[in-house]
C-alpha cells in the first residue's frame, strides 16, 4: 500500500543534503532546530550544523568517503 501526505509536495532542491538543511544555520544560529519530545532539551540550528560538522569529521577521519554507506542506530536510555 503507497501512502501520501495529505500536504502539498515541498520541492527540494538539487543540492547537497547538508547544504538544503543548513544553508541558513548561521542566520538562524539560536532559534530552535530541534525539541526532544519528552525532555524538552533544545537543539540550535547553531548547535546542529556545529555538530552535523563534528560528526562529518569524525566519520572521515575513520575512513568514511563519499559514495561509502552506513547506518547509525540510535536507542534512548
Amino acid at each position: 500500500m503507497i501512502f501520501q501526505s495529505p500536504h502539498a509536495e515541498i520541492p527540494v532542491p538539487s543540492v547537497p543534503f547538508q547544504e538544503f538543511v543548513l544553508h541558513q544555520a548561521a542566520k538562524l544560529g539560536a532559534i530552535p532546530a530541534m525539541v526532544e519530545a519528552e525532555t524538552g532539551r533544545t537543539i540550535t540550528y547553531g548547535d546542529l550544523a556545529r555538530d552535523v560538522c563534528r560528526f562529518a569529521t569524525a566519520i572521515a577521519a575513520r575512513g568514511m568517503r563519499k559514495g561509502d554507506v552506513f547506518a547509525v542506530r540510535m536507542s534512548s536510555p
